[in-house]
């Protein structure tokens, strides 16, 4: 039982810090959707050029997909630290990981880490795209992928015990 004990203790850390990450990427989605509406009503003027200079773009149009492609990622990965708190929340309820309804949550988990940051690309290159501007070549999905695999796993993890203790029972 320390084992188990030791794993709703990381559960409930891995909620807290989700519910900050989900609250901190919300907000810089909301910040980032504002700066390009203020950037669209700035058309030419002096705060255009702060705007362009801080998110070292050239063209209006460039800061226009940059801020819009941030929104597009901080929203997304705002779903993902949404869903994972809830994880955390509904694992925390039944006392522990090892129940088929943890492993299915664990598996929607991984298939969304892999998703989500996937559309965000595709969310990203389409509006670069349609603003005349280059796409951005420093994102990559690849660690997010990486990570919804490994969640997959785990879920398999989690089916086996959870098969282990019914059996047991």
């Amino acid at each position: 039982m320390k084992t188990l004990s030791k794993i709703q203790k990381i559960y409930k850390a891995v909620g807290v810090l989700a519910r900050i990450a989900e609250y901190a990427c919300f907000l810089y989605a909301i910040c980032a959707l504002a700066a390009a509406i203020v950037a669209c009503a700035a058309g030419e003027s002096s705060l255009a050029g702060q705007i362009r200079a801080h998110v070292n773009c050239e063209t209006r149009q460039q800061v226009l997909a940059t801020l819009f492609s941030d929104a597009a990622f901080a929203a997304a990965n705002g779903l993902l630290a949404l869903y994972v708190s809830r994880y955390a929340r509904a694992e925390l309820a039944d006392d522990t990981p090892f129940t088929v309804r943890g492993a299915d949550e664990m598996r929607a988990l991984g298939v969304r880490a892999i998703v989500l940051p996937l559309v965000a690309l595709i969310v990203s290159a389409i509006l670069h795209k349609s603003f005349g501007a280059a796409p951005l070549s420093d994102i990559d999905g690849g660690l997010s992928a990486v990570i919804g695999v490994v969640l997959l796993l785990v879920s398999l993890l989690l089916r086996c015990g959870a098969e282990q203790t019914a059996e047991a029972r």
